[in-house]
């Protein structure tokens, strides 16, 4: 077996993939069975099969026991206040709240997710904190597909309750001083040097965010359209640490111990290469790219220090394997996924090409150029779709500039960083650094700008994902093998099944729902092809509403077609609108009069907080089989609204809790 590591890695990922599938009950019947498997194939000389299942039962055992250690204490009832106390491990900053993820201490065990005000105490990673909280419902009803689901967040994060700071108490206690935390905040003190150690004529200087995000791992402060046209114009992956980015960093510590080398020392060379990468790891927070790719140079040098023949597969395979066997909840990850993918790709797919030879050295560069591109493209691609639910067009032609702006930023950032440190004049390099950025910036500003940079609104199923990998990897197979038909045809086949897969499992019919809102009541629904929305949004407010809602229910939206919603304009005398949907009838009030409409009965009446007359009169005028009290209504109202339709026997519903109406078609 030339690489022994792979069948074991993948066993470890079935495994943890059924630990957390399965019920609780039927795991340990998974462990029995696969048990017993893996002794008969061990007896009848089956030993990959053997490997694959051992590598089963140590993925269910990690899993388990990585949940056991993260978990397990008491969880107060939602609505509960409490006091709790722990450290930081996260923070996410937002426009009117900041959102911790931290580790509780006992009896409260797990992470909490705690949303505290603006305003607050500056906290940051490895800081020790006490709060007074109230309890929130860790997860929210999804009556409609495609809302927002932190389902996978939470798991990843091994968060286990989800609470709001009451009263801004909130204190800071200290911090820890492990190794881990104390990275964690020299990591902060770098991103503070950088961003201050710019001239003073400079403070604008673009370059010092992109230089946070390329050699800390911070995206923060990019600025909210740098991302979007990043993934458009399909070079997203250089603002994710990845291995490019380590590979650059090695070439510049080679460079700087060559030294070593002159006294014949090269294996401390490597060494020294080896150790500093493990420390840039650590600063970079254990990203699972990073660590990777560290993983891969580390068993490669150590390889060649001890005269071994090394394997990048098997390389690749320890690194996946040593960072499942300790965080195995990072297999759900995105950028595990896409990181291991688009390396499996340059690994296997470029020897299985035909081999060209060209004498020219630039017409050669070029073709491996394009093969190791196409090569990652076709390993993360159909993974970047369906997370990001977007294709570049022009990934090809953008990549190549990038190629050598990358290095070239990265080394200039990182020698501004030391001129910094050591309080020595940087202009001529700032201005250089500058250059470079809006060079890069107007590269993917430009490209993401052109009519068909991307194709948008690309929702892949599950089962299309595993489809068109297979239908990849049976194409490529048929290039070298003989007979190809089958193999080709078989391909075929899976790549039309993977563009058809839009169609096919697009939702049919039209849906209508109350959106998630506490500030308006509004009404989602689709209709021929577009979204609409009636809302109780005050005039200047709806513009911003429209956005809130197409960004929340964009995959909603999306798997159907629909890229923006339209507001549907109530009566201007009356601010109210009486819609059809199929055969319901729903009448939208916002006023103290009665909807203009030729029809007397209604399925529905949604009342909305601008109506502030006789409840139980509306009602019986326009004979309504069920009464809605809208989301904005204030809840002193809301409860006189309910005792008096329920004291007249009128059918009342509450969408105090959103998707109270749900309708489909």
């Amino acid at each position: 077996m030339n690489n022994p590591l792979l069948p074991v890695v993948a066993g470890v990922a079935g495994g943890i993939v059924a630990s957390r599938c399965l019920p609780d009950g039927s795991v340990w019947y998974a462990v029995v069975l696969a048990a017993c498997l893996a002794a008969v194939a061990h007896l009848l000389g089956r030993r990959l099969v053997a490997v694959m299942l051992l590598g089963v039962l140590t993925g269910i055992a990690v899993e388990r026991a990585d949940g056991s250690l993260h978990g397990g204490g008491i969880i107060p009832a939602p609505g509960t206040e409490f006091r709790g106390s722990g450290v930081v491990s996260r923070v996410f900053d937002g426009t009117v709240s900041t959102r911790l993820i931290v580790q509780l201490d006992s009896p409260l065990d797990g992470n909490c997710y705690l949303t505290v005000p603006r305003g607050g105490t500056d906290l940051r990673a490895g800081d020790e904190v006490s709060f007074k909280a109230r309890m929130l419902p860790l997860s929210s009803p999804r009556d409609v597909d495609g809302d927002i689901d932190l389902t996978d967040f939470y798991y990843r994060h091994y968060i286990t309750c989800r609470a709001v700071v009451t009263d801004g108490s909130i204190a800071l206690c200290g911090g820890r001083d492990g190794l881990v935390w104390r990275f964690a905040r020299y990591r902060e003190h770098l991103i503070d040097m950088i961003l201050s150690a710019a001239p003073d004529d400079c403070e604008s200087c673009e370059h010092r965010a992109l230089s946070v995000a390329l050699l800390l791992g911070d995206t923060s402060l990019l600025d909210s359209d740098t991302r979007p046209d990043f993934a458009r114009a399909g070079v997203a992956h250089v603002l994710a640490l990845s291995g490019m980015h380590v590979a650059v960093l090695t070439m510049l510590l080679g460079i700087m111990f060559w030294p070593l080398a002159w006294f014949g020392v090269r294996r401390g060379r490597w060494l020294a290469v080896i150790i500093v990468l493990w420390l840039y790891a650590l600063l970079t927070g254990m990203s699972p790219s990073v660590v990777r790719a560290v993983v891969m140079y580390s068993a490669v040098m150590m390889a060649k220090m001890l005269d071994r023949p090394g394997s990048a597969l098997n390389a690749l395979g320890l690194a996946a394997l040593l960072i499942l066997v300790f965080s195995p909840r990072q297999l759900f990850a995105p950028g595990f996924q896409l990181s291991f993918m688009a390396v499996a790709a340059l690994i296997t797919i470029p020897p299985l090409l035909p081999a060209v030879s060209l004498r020219h050295r630039v017409l050669s560069w070029l073709y491996y150029y394009i093969v190791y591109t196409l090569a990652a493209t076709c390993g993360t691609m159909l993974l970047a779709a369906y997370y990001f639910h977007i294709v570049p067009v022009w990934f090809l032609a953008v990549n190549l500039p990038f190629a050598f702006l990358l290095p070239v930023f990265m080394v200039g950032s990182l020698v501004w960083l030391a001129l910094a440190a050591l309080g020595l004049p940087s202009g001529i390099l700032d201005s250089c650094l500058n250059g470079i950025t809006d060079l890069m910036y107007g590269i993917a500003g430009h490209t993401s700008s052109l009519p068909d940079a991307a194709v948008d609104n690309v929702y892949l199923p599950l089962w299309a994902l595993f489809v068109g990998y297979l239908g990849i990897i049976l194409v490529i197979v048929g290039c070298r093998c003989r007979p190809r038909w089958p193999w080709l045809s078989g391909g075929v086949v899976c790549l039309l099944s993977l563009a058809m897969s839009g169609w096919i499992d697009r939702p049919s019919g039209d849906t209508l729902f109350i959106a998630r809102s506490q500030s308006s009541t509004d009404v989602v629904y689709t209709r021929d092809g577009r979204g609409h929305v009636v809302s109780s949004a005050r005039p200047h407010e709806l513009p911003d509403r429209l956005v809130t809602i197409t960004s929340r229910y964009a995959y909603f939206l999306g798997r159907r077609g629909i890229t923006d919603v339209v507001p549907d304009n109530p009566s201007s005398s009356t601010g109210n609108l009486a819609l059809s949907f199929g055969p319901y009838r729903l009448a939208v009030v916002n006023s103290g009069t009665l909807p203009c409409d030729t029809v007397t009965r209604f399925d529905y009446l949604i009342v909305c907080r601008g109506f502030t007359g006789d409840i139980v009169g509306l009602s019986r005028s326009v004979s309504a089989d069920t009464v809605l009290l809208g989301t904005d209504i204030n809840g002193r109202r809301r409860h006189r609204y309910e005792r008096e339709l329920t004291a007249a026997g009128r059918p009342v519903r509450s969408l105090e809790n959103p998707y109270g109406l749900v309708l489909k078609l």
